[in-house]
């Protein structure tokens, strides 16, 4: 499996992995600012999925097309307080246990979105 560390988009890759905390204050799920294509693909996973941004929570869009990515893995960070490396190394398994299972054969995170 190829995974890349991202800024920006890139071409080739078949999934977009995008990592999404839960804010404090209203207990939604929050992530940097996104395109309006994936701002309304993340809308629809927290209003039909269910999509928290719980640790360990993952929603996984098949040929969605979105932003030139075949596929959207949304992964959940936790609260956004509590964000720290144990955290991060718990959504690096999460996220390649989603990749693996759905079998993903080349990714890229949005780095962006691991950190608000």
């Amino acid at each position: 499996m190829k995974v890349i560390l991202q800024k920006a988009p890139q071409t080739g890759l078949s999934t977009l992995v995008v990592f999404m905390a839960k804010d404090g204050k209203s207990k939604k799920p929050v992530s940097t600012k996104l395109s309006a294509s994936l701002q309304k693909l993340t809308d629809s996973a927290i209003a039909d999925a269910g999509l928290t941004g719980d640790k360990k929570e993952s929603v996984f869009f098949r040929d969605c097309n979105v932003d030139g990515y075949k596929n959207i893995l949304l992964v959940g960070l936790g609260n956004s307080s509590a964000i720290d490396a144990e955290a991060v190394r718990v959504v690096g398994a999460t996220t390649y246990g989603a990749l693996k299972s759905h079998k993903v054969t080349s990714a890229g995170v949005l780095s962006e979105s691991l950190v608000k």
